[in-house]
């Protein structure tokens, strides 16, 4: 990447890329990666630094802030941005505030995949460990597999934490062959 990010070095798909390469050593080495990113600020590209931060670290603040700078850039707010908004309040120990989100953004649609994580965190919150289980359960990992984390991610490091295990399997990661996804956004129907 760093032959295109000299030509092209504000390009947000190229630095995005560079983040998510980053983030495999951590918060810290993808942090400057993301800083750069997000001084391009759209809801898109809010909502997916939030999504990645609040993976990397559950309840992290500035996830927050960054859905909610999205939040009042997009309306009414998609689905992903919804959906992001409810994963980055639950994993911060708002359950009745992600429950909303969650709310807000299946009016007019059944659940999906990724929808499912949300719910398993609400409730872990309200103390009810067997149910969140089945809910991380129900996360189905993506058909095709990009760099960045999905809801199938975010339930597999909460079934690990709760000492259960998974009901589904990981998609193969995407060859060069088969470029992946530029956002680590989930995927939405």
């Amino acid at each position: 990447l760093e032959g295109p990010l000299a030509t092209s070095p504000d390009d947000p798909k190229l630095l995005w890329a560079r983040a998510e390469i980053a983030m495999a050593d951590g918060w810290p080495a993808a942090a400057p990666w993301v800083d750069r990113y997000l001084a391009i600020p759209t809801p898109d590209t809010l909502n997916t630094a939030a999504w990645a931060r609040t993976f990397i670290e559950p309840g992290a603040p500035a996830a927050r802030a960054w859905v909610e700078a999205a939040l009042r850039e997009q309306t009414p707010p998609g689905y992903p941005l919804l959906n992001t908004q409810a994963v980055v309040l639950a994993d911060a120990d708002q359950p009745e505030a992600a429950w909303d989100a969650v709310r807000q953004s299946l009016e007019g649609r059944p659940p999906g995949a990724e929808d499912f994580y949300p719910l398993g965190r609400i409730a872990e919150a309200y103390g009810l460990r067997d149910d969140a289980i089945t809910w991380y359960r129900r996360c189905t990992p993506p058909q095709v597999r990009g760099l960045g984390p999905t809801g199938w991610d975010f339930a597999q490091q909460r079934l690990k934490a709760l000492g259960a295990t998974s009901a589904a399997t990981p998609a193969p990661a995407t060859s060069a062959a088969t470029p992946a996804p530029a956002t680590p956004a989930p995927a939405r129907p």
